[in-house]
């Protein structure tokens, strides 16, 4: 039989007590052959996805990677937003070293909003 820590019992009990949990940040990394895409993808999300997302460009592969956060959306309207994405790149599993690779060795373009800021150009 599984032993419930006291961090797991507290958890239950608030559950229980109808205390809301802070749900975690879903993050998504997506890859592009090309930064049309990105900028297309921009324009399409314009308005309706306004998380945390970051563009980077790695130059040995000449892609670019989108790393999207959930951030306030739900989990609805964020896997909406994914499977919009995914009709222009194609999607990686993420770990947060990646983040860590791309800001040392890949092309930091575009921190915190990338796609608000490119679909005002």
């Amino acid at each position: 039989m599984m032993e419930i820590t006291a961090e797991i019992r507290a958890l239950i009990d608030k559950a229980a007590a109808g205390v809301e949990l802070a749900e975690a940040d879903v993050v998504k990394l997506f890859v592009f052959d090309k930064f049309d895409d990105v900028r297309r993808i921009s324009h399409v999300l314009d308005g309706f996805y306004s998380g945390r997302n970051d563009l980077y460009r790695d130059a040995s592969s000449n892609k670019y990677y989108l790393v999207a956060h959930k951030s306030e959306h739900t989990p609805k309207e964020f896997n909406k937003v994914c499977n919009i994405i995914s009709e222009y790149a194609y999607q990686k599993n993420y770990v947060p070293a990646n983040e860590a690779f791309f800001k040392e060795h890949g092309n930091v373009i575009i921190e915190e909003a990338a796609i608000q800021t490119l679909a005002v150009l």
